[in-house]
């Protein structure tokens, strides 16, 4: 133990749970545990290879529940919040569509028309 360090014991502990077949969800209720463990104290190194990939794991959860937040809905995979994020985006790109049009007129006299804005007025 001494050896490897906290990260490194960590590092090990995962990867056997992994190479054991262990699920996701145990998995997942592991690197939860280690994150609070880590997180409750200060760690041998910053850097550690333990500490970068929790980090990693926060941003993604972060970003999945401002993703989550915006879409009005709890997400609880990386799946589906990026399924939501391209569902937004295509609504936004329908609603910047019908502001050009509204902004710059039909364009080149082929009589397109914003369905979203004639349903609006």
């Amino acid at each position: 133990v001494e050896k490897l360090g906290k990260c490194g014991v960590a590092v090990e502990l995962i990867s056997a749970i992994t190479r054991a077949g262990g699920s996701r969800q145990v998995v997942a209720a592991a690197v939860a545990a280690l994150w609070r463990l880590e997180s409750g104290s200060e760690s041998e190194s910053q850097d550690g290879p333990l500490h970068q990939r929790l980090r990693a794991v926060h941003h993604e959860m972060a970003a999945r529940d401002v993703i989550g937040e915006m879409a009005g809905m709890q997400l609880s995979h990386p799946a589906a919040a990026r399924q939501q994020l391209f569902a937004m985006a295509k609504e936004y790109d329908g609603v910047r569509r019908c502001r050009n049009i509204a902004v710059h007129g039909n364009g080149r006299g082929r009589g397109r028309r914003c369905a979203a804005a004639d349903q609006q007025a």
